[in-house]
C-alpha cells in the first residue's frame, strides 16, 4: 500500500495548550485541550462534560505557549469525532478560525514553530 501524502493546505504544529470557552456552552470544570494549530485553525480535544447543543460557533481564549498571553479566537467547529473508551475526552474536533485577536501573537506562534525570527 502506498503512503498517502498530507492533503491539508496548511502545516499543523503540535500543541499542548488549553482553550477556555467564552460562549457559556461548557458545563463542566475541564477545559478544552488544544492538540495542534495551523495558520487557519486549531485541533481540540473535547471533555465529556462539554455541551455541544446549539451553535457550532465558538469563542475561545486559547493558551498555547506558556510564555505568551492567551489569544482570543472566533471560529466554527468544522468537524468532530466521538472517542470511544477515552477517560478524559469524549470527542476530538477541528475549529476553523474566523477572527484571531491579536493576530500578531498568533503569527508569533507560527513563526516560533517554523524556526523563523519573531
Amino acid at each position: 500500500m502506498k503512503e498517502r501524502r498530507e492533503q491539508r493546505e496548511h502545516r499543523r504544529y503540535p500543541a499542548n495548550g488549553t482553550a477556555k470557552d467564552l460562549t457559556g456552552s461548557q458545563t463542566g470544570q475541564c477545559a478544552l485541550t488544544v492538540t495542534n494549530f495551523s495558520r487557519e485553525g486549531i485541533g481540540i480535544s473535547i471533555p465529556h462534560d462539554y455541551n455541544l447543543i446549539g451553535s457550532n460557533e465558538l469563542e475561545l481564549q486559547v493558551q498555547v505557549l506558556r510564555d505568551m498571553p492567551p489569544v482570543r479566537i472566533s471560529g466554527t467547529l468544522q468537524w468532530f469525532k466521538v472517542l470511544e473508551g477515552d477517560e478524559d475526552f469524549g470527542m476530538t474536533g477541528g475549529v476553523k478560525c474566523k477572527a484571531i485577536d491579536p493576530i500578531q501573537r498568533w503569527r508569533h506562534m507560527i513563526n516560533h514553530n517554523e524556526g523563523l525570527p519573531y
